[in-house]
């Protein structure tokens, strides 16, 4: 996506989740939204795969705080979670998402803090403990 204008945390989150349904993280995927993608990992301070699960995490948290519905959207079956398990932890450890099982036995459950939240939608700098 090309524009002239400066993308805000926001708008590059709505247009990573609606380009990335059924894209299966392959190539043309990120070629298509590589703006947005850029802007969104150096905000977070992570890597482009990492931000496309963050987007796709926040959208799908007021519906289904659940990394099946993540994969979902992708057209990832729910097992390859397990493939992508260290990039998933890598946002639980940097408290982009907390863990909503008190004892971790499960990474697909998620909870988004306050904090996160509250910086994304205002496009604030992101300041995480």
């Amino acid at each position: 996506m090309e524009t002239n204008e400066k993308l805000t945390v926001m708008e590059c989150v709505e247009n990573i989740v609606k380009f990335a349904e059924d894209c299966k993280l392959r190539e043309p995927f990120f070629e298509e939204v590589s703006q947005e993608i850029s802007y969104l990992s150096g905000y977070l301070n992570c890597e482009k795969t990492e931000a496309v699960f963050f987007a796709c995490a926040l959208a799908f948290w007021f519906d289904n705080s659940d990394f099946s519905k993540v994969f979902n959207h992708l057209g990832m079956k729910e097992f390859q979670i397990l493939k992508y398990r260290n990039q998933i932890e890598n946002l639980y450890e940097r408290n982009l998402l907390l863990c909503s099982d008190r004892n971790r036995k499960q990474i697909n459950k998620y909870e988004i803090s306050q904090t996160v939240l509250i910086a994304v939608s205002k496009n604030l700098p992101l300041e995480i403990k």
